[in-house]
């Protein structure tokens, strides 16, 4: 496939996923816009797929460095009681999300749900995809801690009642729109903020 027409199709189809109105997953929405505008079938491309996550994706580690703070936290919310949830946007399959979280090295902690798009029905910034997590792990919102670094993506989660935390470190600002977070600093300030006890609502 032409270099050219292969990035064309895959943002193009990731696009239709960010669209997602929630009948299919998201999976399947970028696969009905993906593969036959490039005329390839599923059963020969994705064990394709596949291998590369298998084999160069890794490579993308050593362009990535685990902080230990990222475990302490976990640590103390899972001693608190929390569940705790990776929320990243499901653009990816599972392979890939499973893949990152060795790069951070929390892929051990007991997640209660890892979103990826084979599950999903919608990406952030659609309130809809916290919706969902919230309705799948029987959740209230306003009992609910959304922490992570983009002032968009992540914050917009606050507009269902979430509580929120901002984390300044390597922060993203590049949606239009900026949501007031209810707390926010640095992972340094993330572990004194958790340690001090997560505030819920009863």
């Amino acid at each position: 496939i032409p270099r050219e027409k292969f990035i064309r199709e895959l943002l193009n189809s990731t696009s239709k996923m960010l669209e997602n109105e929630g009948l299919y997953t998201n999976e399947e929405v970028f696969m009905q816009s993906f593969l036959p505008a490039l005329d390839l079938e599923r059963e020969k491309i994705y064990p394709v797929f596949e291998d590369f996550y298998r084999t160069e994706f890794r490579k993308l580690k050593e362009c990535t460095a685990p902080s230990p703070l990222s475990g302490q936290i976990l640590s103390k919310v899972i001693e608190d009681g929390w569940q705790i949830v990776l929320a990243t946007n499901p653009l990816f399959p599972i392979i890939a999300i499973e893949e990152r979280m060795r790069w951070a090295e929390i892929e051990k902690y007991p997640w209660s749900h890892v979103t990826s798009y084979e599950t999903s029905h919608f990406c952030k910034p659609d309130c809809r995809y916290f919706e969902e997590i919230c309705n799948k792990l029987s959740l209230e919102p306003h009992k609910c801690w959304m922490i992570g670094n983009d002032a968009t993506e992540d914050m917009i989660a606050g507009r269902l009642g979430f509580k929120t935390f901002l984390v300044t470190d390597h922060l993203i600002t590049k949606g239009a729109e900026v949501y007031r977070a209810d707390q926010q600093g640095t992972l340094c300030d993330l572990l004194d903020f958790v340690q001090r006890g997560l505030p819920v609502d009863d």
